[in-house]
């Protein structure tokens, strides 16, 4: 019995020569979300990345900040004498009103009733010596790096601390009437011979006529005032502080 063509399904080659592909179109398309897609999610990458940065600079700021302010202003509680200087380069005594990038913290022992001479102004020995500076760090020849920023008024704050001998039957102790503060302060400061250093804020900035330490008018009293600094060239994070501390001498 005849079939009518009408009926019969084309063969399998025809049928695969029928399948439509992509047009150049519908490619150019596809395309251009996807590269939406990638760049918000390369976006939303970086924006997270920006903030735990932030953050991590944030709690590190912090931490710097407290801890330089509990141990600075424990010195200056048991400190008995004080003084402030222009700079690590420049030891000019700055004076009530005035501002500088050192401030040395000085701790003296009187002498005893025993080795007392009868008339004669009571003396008194250096017991101790404490130096906070706003400076680059010296270090070894095969471990020197740029600490300071692009900005050359960003350096970390260093700490120094020298301890004397009282007099004793085998020691004569370091007369404060024969050696000043300030020639003890160059000696601690001396790049030659720097012992006991310590970063205790690791970039900052002064903002009280650009340095770190105000004599204040008022009492014997010094202002901190600057700007602490983490991160990299590339992106930072800072924030200012500003506290008073009362020498107890």
């Amino acid at each position: 019995m005849p079939t009518s063509s009408r009926f019969l399904k084309p063969p399998l080659s025809a049928q695969g020569n029928n399948r439509r592909g992509f047009t150049l179109l519908e490619i150019m398309i596809a395309s251009a979300i996807a590269l939406v897609i990638v760049a918000g999610v390369t976006q939303m990458t970086l924006s997270i990345g920006k903030v735990i940065f932030d953050s991590a600079a944030k709690l590190h700021i912090t931490r710097d900040v407290r801890v330089f302010t509990q141990q600075l202003s424990r010195d200056a509680w048991s400190a008995r004498d004080y003084r402030v200087f222009t700079s690590t380069a420049d030891l000019t005594r700055r004076h009530s009103g005035e501002t500088g990038d050192v401030l040395a913290l000085v701790w003296v022992e009187p002498e005893s009733i025993e080795t007392a001479t009868a008339g004669a102004p009571q003396e008194y020995f250096y017991e101790r010596i404490v130096v906070y500076a706003r400076d680059t760090p010296v270090r070894p020849q095969n471990q020197r790096r740029n600490t300071a920023n692009a900005d050359e008024n960003k350096v970390p704050v260093l700490r120094f601390e020298r301890r004397f001998a009282l007099p004793s039957a085998t020691e004569p102790g370091t007369r404060a009437s024969q050696t000043t503060i300030r020639a003890v302060v160059a000696d601690i400061l001396n790049p030659d011979n720097r012992d006991g250093e310590t970063i205790v804020v690791e970039l900052a900035r002064g903002l009280a006529d650009q340095r770190l330490f105000f004599n204040s008018r008022i009492g014997r009293s010094i202002t901190i005032n600057g700007e602490i600094y983490h991160g990299n060239r590339a992106r930072e994070v800072s924030n200012t502080y500003n506290f008073t501390i009362h020498p107890r001498g």
